[in-house]
């Protein structure tokens, strides 16, 4: 089955916290040795982090440190015994705290909990895999960008220049401060994901996809951009609709910036993107190179043909047959071009035609840093600008 292999910052709105507070390079010198520097801690005994996904195996991502202590895992209701979080000496970072194995497709729930009081436990980012579709077939992504016209935004809510544009993947974005704005679009697709922006004064927002009942979430998170804000995945056929509401208070807001639709090769919506979407499959780069030298040749070749007949036609002489060599032009293609200054001036006939030219370009996507990580498909960078605005002082103290 085509498989994608989705991964979050610490900071994502599809991780739940309770008692958790946000850390970084403002109270902890081993930040930078985190992903993105950034990470989400507790000292508090029993505080919990909680993922719900729809995929296969998970795995979460923290550090191993001197002031670090035991810590538990429950998947799907089970839970597991508990682990030792310490390492001595400077740590271990981007370790792996838990790792699932052997996850049928479909929904779980991982939940992660604090064991040792006055003892630290932090995530830093979480992967999880998701599987579809036939199991030979290739991954196709499409990118539609919020000005596509696939996109249906509520009234005059929304703002198409949100602060900091140039953040946002091709540099535009949605944004609204407007309780109720919503946002709409209707797409065929096997699985969604859907980028945007959290802040510290980021709103609550919900997702409807067709007629499930609303979904919560919160953008309430350390500044980044193109994050991810909702996956869904195992659609099926036909068209699907995603609504997003944004319910802000206050000087909240909500910003939108782009969103991934995932299709298997064989599905007919994966050969004939739509309006306002750009489809990306995994060509090697040796096809591509090979298209372009291939591109090349042609091209070469016609001008060639071209002429040859045009020195044909002229009776064996390309600019006319009277005037006497002054001076060549070797050009890209073909022979040398023989040329007078009186028969420039004077014979229409043997003006130097236009230079010719030729090559084939070959077009990168752009990447998403959420997606860098991801395998099976492609899709544009992230990089995300952390604020350490509302770390609590209770923090502050923690040692390294």
């Amino acid at each position: 089955m085509p498989t994608l292999t989705i991964t979050i910052e610490d900071n994502s709105p599809l991780l739940n916290y309770d008692g958790f507070n946000w850390g970084g390079s403002l109270d902890d010198n081993m930040a930078s040795r985190y992903s993105e520097s950034t990470f989400t801690r507790t000292s508090i005994t029993s505080a919990q982090m909680s993922f719900e996904y729809n995929g296969t195996n998970v795995q979460v991502y923290g550090a191993q440190r001197s002031n670090h202590g035991q810590y538990q895992v429950s998947i799907d209701g089970t839970l597991l015994d508990p682990q030792n979080g310490n390492a001595g000496g400077d740590g271990n970072y981007k370790a792996s705290l838990y790792r699932s194995e052997n996850l049928a497709q479909g929904s779980h729930k991982l939940t992660l909990s604090n064991r040792d009081p006055d003892k630290w436990l932090d995530v830093d980012f979480v992967t999880w895999t998701v599987v579809f579709g036939d199991p030979k077939e290739a991954l196709v992504t499409n990118t539609i960008d919020d000005t596509s016209p696939l996109f249906h935004y509520s009234g005059n809510d929304w703002s198409p220049f949100p602060a900091n544009s140039g953040k946002f993947f091709a540099g535009t974005g949605h944004s609204t401060f407007t309780f109720n704005a919503t946002a709409s679009l209707t797409f065929v697709g096997e699985a969604i994901s859907l980028y945007g922006q959290v802040t510290p004064n980021g709103a609550p927002y919900t997702i409807e996809l067709d007629n499930n009942p609303p979904t919560n979430y919160n953008a309430s998170r350390v500044e980044s951009y193109q994050m991810l804000l909702y996956h869904a995945n195992n659609l099926g056929g036909g068209n699907h609709t995603l609504t997003f509401r944004c319910t802000p208070s206050g000087s909240q807001l909500c910003a939108l910036d782009y969103v991934n639709v995932y299709n298997s090769a064989s599905n007919p919506a994966s050969n004939s993107p739509s309006s306002g979407s750009s489809a990306r499959t995994g060509l090697s780069i040796g096809d591509v190179i090979g298209i372009a030298l291939g591109s090349v040749a042609v091209a070469i070749a016609l001008v060639i043909v071209a002429l040859y007949v045009i020195w044909r036609k002229k009776g064996g002489t390309l600019f006319g047959r009277h005037h006497q060599p002054a001076y060549a032009t070797v050009s890209s293609f073909g022979p040398p071009m023989v040329q007078t200054p009186q028969a420039i001036s004077n014979d229409s006939s043997a003006s130097i035609p236009p230079p010719q030219s030729q090559g084939g370009s070959v077009t990168s996507p752009v990447y998403s840093r959420n997606q860098l990580r991801t395998t099976g498909s492609v899709a544009p960078f992230h990089t995300p600008h952390a604020s350490q605005e509302g770390v609590s002082d209770a923090f502050l103290d923690r040692g390294t």
